[in-house]
């Protein structure tokens, strides 16, 4: 990754946070999908917070896109907050059976 695609992830991410404290979950799946768009790498707080984002807005769809992301990444098994942000949302959500 070349350095200005590396400071415009941390501006994306950055965006990003800054949507999801505020209460804008919306906005926030937007620019979680730019970001999918333009390929900048996720780490663990962006798909807690794209969690957060679909827990806010009760989308099950976008929830079960990020939790595939997580698969693919191996963030799932090894990151114990993320597994509970895919509780929170599929428990909100009546997917619990798919939380499992």
């Amino acid at each position: 990754m070349e350095r200005g695609s590396e400071f415009h992830a941390m501006i994306e991410k950055r965006w990003f946070s800054r949507y999801v404290h505020r209460g804008h979950a919306e906005k926030t799946l937007y620019c979680y999908e730019n970001m999918q768009l333009e390929e900048v790498s996720s780490d663990a707080i962006t798909f807690i917070l794209g969690f957060q984002a679909c827990n806010d807005v009760e989308s099950t769809d976008k929830a079960q896109e990020i939790h595939s992301q997580l698969v693919k990444r191996g963030f799932f098994e090894t990151n114990v907050v993320i597994g509970k942000s895919l509780l929170d949302i599929c428990a909100k959500c009546g997917l619990v059976v798919g939380a499992t």
